[in-house]
């Protein structure tokens, strides 16, 4: 199969390079210096560094030629950059659309599949990947397994067999939207993980987060019609428990870094690249005052990141919260 790969990030390159091992792959990024330095070097030091890019990938600023007579177009570009991204595609013939960012848009609390609806109008032939996986893990070839998710079966059996193949291992399902919940607000509480360990409160802090974190995810996912069976899979409690247990995610290293007593802002800076979560952050906190939602892990990291509250005083909010039985929102 022809697999165009849009979006030259850390992600990106490791889906480029992993879909390379099976089929032909196009590769877009909107920065024409970016490609022909990327096209040259064969090595993506500022996105993924380690790893040479083979000579059969063809890398392309131009979005047209990198789509056109394709049999799948993998969008891996931050939420924010998927409208105009998805502009950029709806005067370009394509095929199936897999995308596979996580997260939600700050503004009006939209889901990726909303953002492409609005802008391309609603398609049947799209899916959302997601799931536990860190790009350099997939670049490597270590084994990893993930979800794609469509409303129809058919379309995500057929999404499948893009990415199906090594030690990456896809199980499909007919959940989108239960799948986007699970990847979005990982980011949010991995953020609060995150915040915990910089501020050193233990092994017991971490397991009580992401404990309760899933409980905010499901009470969210009830509200938005998701089905409770996906928010346990992987690309829910899975993709949780990955990002609340490693330095490698980059939500967890920046609540880490305001943990240790640095602002959200230069936190950011220090990771150099995209912390979904903290745009996440916003949207979650106008969903549960749209929906009237208790969300209060994912509240506080809202307040600590615009700077409202420090960290210690949102781990007293959370300890001073009323004792209550413990109810799963399935």
């Amino acid at each position: 199969m022809e697999i165009s790969i849009l979006g030259q990030g850390a992600w990106g390159t490791a889906l480029a390079l992993h879909v390379s091992r099976a089929h032909a792959v196009r590769w877009w990024g909107r920065n024409p210096d970016r490609c022909q330095t990327l096209a040259h070097s064969r090595r993506n030091d500022a996105g993924l560094p380690g790893f040479s890019i083979p000579d059969s990938i063809r890398i392309t600023e131009d979005i047209q030629a990198c789509v056109d007579g394709c049999d799948w177009v993998v969008m891996a570009v931050p939420v924010a950059a998927m409208g105009e991204v998805a502009a950029l595609l709806k005067a370009t013939p394509h095929c199936g659309l897999i995308w596979t960012c996580k997260g939600m848009d700050p503004d009006s609390g939209r889901l990726p599949s909303e953002i492409l609806d609005d802008v391309l109008g609603p398609s049947a032939q799209r899916a959302v990947l997601s799931g536990p996986s860190f790009a350099d893990d997939l670049a490597e070839g270590l084994p990893a397994a993930v979800v794609v998710a469509a409303d129809d079966a058919g379309v995500a059996e057929a999404a499948a067999t893009v990415f199906h193949h090594g030690a990456f291992r896809i199980y499909v399902g007919t959940d989108p939207v239960g799948v986007q919940l699970g990847g979005a607000v990982k980011n949010v509480l991995a953020i609060a993980v995150g915040i915990a360990h910089g501020l050193r409160l233990g092994d017991s802090a971490r397991a009580a987060l992401i404990t309760r974190g899933v409980n905010e995810l499901m009470r969210l996912g009830k509200a938005l019609g998701a089905n409770p069976a996906t928010l346990f899979g992987l690309s829910g409690l899975g993709d949780l428990v990955l990002t609340c247990s490693s330095a490698h995610s980059r939500n967890f290293r920046l609540g880490q870094l305001i943990g240790e007593g640095q602002s959200a802002k230069q936190a950011g800076t220090a990771i150099g690249q995209v912390t979904e979560g903290r745009h996440t952050a916003l949207a979650l906190s106008r969903l549960s005052q749209d929906h009237g939602l208790e969300l209060p892990i994912c509240e506080q990291v809202q307040q600590v990141l615009t700077g409202a509250i420090r960290p210690i005083q949102a781990v007293e909010a959370l300890l001073t919260r009323p004792s209550t039985s413990e109810v799963l929102h399935a």
